[in-house]
C-alpha cells in the first residue's frame, strides 16, 4: 500500500496523543487504495467499533436471567427469543460492516484483481491485520474511546488532503500517481489538543453505557472519565476502591517526604480520601437537585398551552428562575461537547469555595451556572430566556431530565461500589439530602 511519510503536523499530532501511525502500517500492502479512500474506510471501522459497544450492551441483557424472565412474563417466550435474535443480528451486522470496511481499506479487491496473491493468502493476510487493528482500537475502556476519536481526527486530515493521490498497481505508479508531499493542515480540534482532550472525555462519557451523561465541571469530567477504567470488570480486584487506595498511599508518601509523623501522615491521607468521596457525593446531590428542578420545569411547560410564549415571560410569572438555569446549563454544555457554535466562555469552569467549612465538609465545588457571585451569568440566563420559547424546549427538558437521571445513577453506583474501608464515607454521601 502507498505509504505517505507523516508530515510535521501529523507527526506532532500522533506524538501528542501517544500513538504512532501503526494504523497505516497495519494495512501496508504495495497494491492499494489511495490515502483518502483508505482513511475513509478506516474511519468507518472506528465508528463501527463505537457503535458496537452500545449494541453489545443490548445483547448482554438477555444473559441476565432475572431480566429475561421478567420480559418473558410480559411478552411471552417467543417474543423475547425474537427480540434476542434481532439484537444479535444487529450486533453481527455492525461487526460484519467493520470487517468489510477494513477489507476495502486493505485493498482486497485490488490485490485480487491484479493477481498479487491467491485469494486465500490475501484474505488470510487481511484477517491477520484486522485482528491487530481490533486489538489496538476495539474495546470499551476510556483509552480505547480516546484512541478511536483521535485516530479519526488523523484520518480526517488524510481524507481532506490525500484525494490527489492515485493508485499503485504491481508496485509501479500509474500515470499521475505522484504522492502528496505537502503536509495537511490540521483542524483546530487537532491543533488545540487540550480542547480536543476535553471533548474526547465528554464524548466518552456520553457514549459509555455506564455513564451516559454530561458532567458540569472540569473536575467532574476528569474524575468520572478516570473512574470508567476502574469500573472495568476484572481490571482491578477492588474496583473503584483501588483509586481511593492510590490517593491514600500517595498522600502518606508525600507526608513522609515532608517529615511528618506516621500518625500525621495517616490523618492527612484519610482527610484526602474523605474529601474525594464527599465531592463524589456533591455530584450525586447536585444531580438530585437538578432533576427535581427540571421536573418542575417540565410540569410547568406541560401546563403552558401557548408554545410561542417566551421562557422569560413564563418564568417571571411563576418565579422559577432556578429551574431555567438547569435547562440553560444543559443546553450550553451539550453544544460545547458537540462543537455546535461558540459558547464564549468555559462552561465547565469550576470554583472551590473554602470560605464556609462545616463539620461535614471543608469545601464546596461550584460550577459556572450555580456560583452565586457570577453576575454576568444572571444576565446571560435572562438573555437566553428571551430567545427561547416553550415550544422549542419541550424535547430539551426531557433530554435534560434523562441526563441528570444517568448522572445520578453513575455517582450512586460509584459510591455504593466502595468496599468496607470506605463505606462509612460513602454512606454519609449517599444520605445527603438534595
Amino acid at each position: 500500500m502507498v505509504n505517505r511519510d507523516a508530515g510535521p503536523n501529523d507527526a506532532e499530532l500522533l506524538t501528542r496523543i501517544g500513538l504512532v501511525p501503526t494504523a497505516e502500517a497495519a494495512v501496508g500492502n504495495d497494491a492499494v487504495v489511495n490515502i483518502a479512500e483508505r482513511a475513509a474506510h478506516l474511519s468507518q471501522v472506528l465508528k463501527d467499533f463505537n457503535a458496537v459497544v452500545e449494541v453489545e450492551e443490548d445483547v448482554k441483557r438477555f444473559r441476565n436471567l432475572d431480566w429475561r424472565r421478567e420480559q418473558q412474563a410480559k411478552f411471552g417466550n417467543q417474543a423475547v427469543y425474537q427480540m434476542q435474535q434481532r439484537e444479535q443480528a444487529k450486533h453481527d451486522a455492525v461487526l460484519a460492516n467493520a470487517q468489510r470496511e477494513f477489507g476495502a481499506a486493505y485493498g482486497i479487491t485490488q490485490l485480487t484483481e491484479n493477481n498479487l496473491g491467491t485469494p486465500e493468502v490475501i484474505q488470510t493476510d487481511a484477517s491477520s491485520q484486522y485482528a491487530k487493528f481490533m486489538q489496538e482500537f476495539r474495546g470499551t475502556s476510556p483509552m480505547r474511546f480516546e484512541k478511536r476519536r483521535l485516530m479519526r481526527i488523523f484520518f480526517g486530515q488524510q481524507i481532506a488532503g490525500g484525494t490527489a493521490e492515485k493508485t499503485i498497481v504491481n508496485s509501479a505508479p500509474t500515470e499521475g500517481a505522484e504522492p502528496v508531499s505537502e503536509p495537511v493542515e490540521l483542524t483546530s480540534a487537532a491543533r488545540e489538543y487540550p480542547k480536543a482532550d476535553t471533548r474526547i472525555k465528554l464524548e466518552g462519557l456520553r457514549d459509555d453505557s455506564r455513564a451516559g451523561f454530561m458532567p458540569t465541571t472540569h473536575r467532574e469530567k476528569s474524575q468520572a472519565y478516570e473512574l470508567l477504567s476502574y469500573m472495568e470488570p476484572g481490571r482491578y480486584e477492588k474496583g473503584i476502591s483501588t483509586r481511593l487506595d492510590e490517593i491514600f498511599f500517595r498522600q502518606q508518601r508525600e507526608m513522609r517526604k515532608a517529615g511528618k509523623t506516621p500518625f500525621e501522615g495517616y490523618q492527612v491521607a484519610a482527610d484526602s480520601v474523605r474529601s474525594v468521596v464527599r465531592e463524589w457525593g456533591d455530584y450525586l446531590t447536585d444531580s438530585r437537585s437538578s432533576w427535581k428542578k427540571l421536573q418542575s420545569l417540565h410540569m410547568l411547560i406541560d401546563d403552558t398551552p401557548n408554545p410561542k410564549i417566551s421562557l422569560e415571560e413564563m418564568l417571571d410569572d411563576e418565579g422559577q428562575g432556578e429551574t431555567l438555569t438547569q435547562l440553560i446549563r444543559h443546553d450550553v454544555l451539550r453544544k460545547y461537547r458537540d462543537g455546535e457554535g461558540i459558547v464564549g466562555f468555559d462552561p465547565l469552569w469550576v470554583r472551590e469555595d473554602r470560605t464556609k467549612p462545616t463539620a461535614e465538609k471543608h469545601k464546596t465545588v461550584e460550577d459556572m451556572f450555580t456560583h452565586k457571585s457570577e453576575e454576568f451569568m444572571a444576565a446571560y440566563i435572562r438573555r437566553r430566556a428571551q430567545q427561547m420559547t416553550v415550544g422549542e424546549v419541550r424535547a430539551m427538558v426531557k433530554e435534560a431530565i434523562h441526563d441528570q437521571e444517568n448522572r445520578g445513577k453513575f455517582w450512586r453506583t460509584v459510591l455504593k461500589s466502595l468496599n468496607e474501608d470506605y463505606q462509612e464515607y460513602a454512606a454519609l454521601a449517599l444520605q445527603r439530602p438534595a
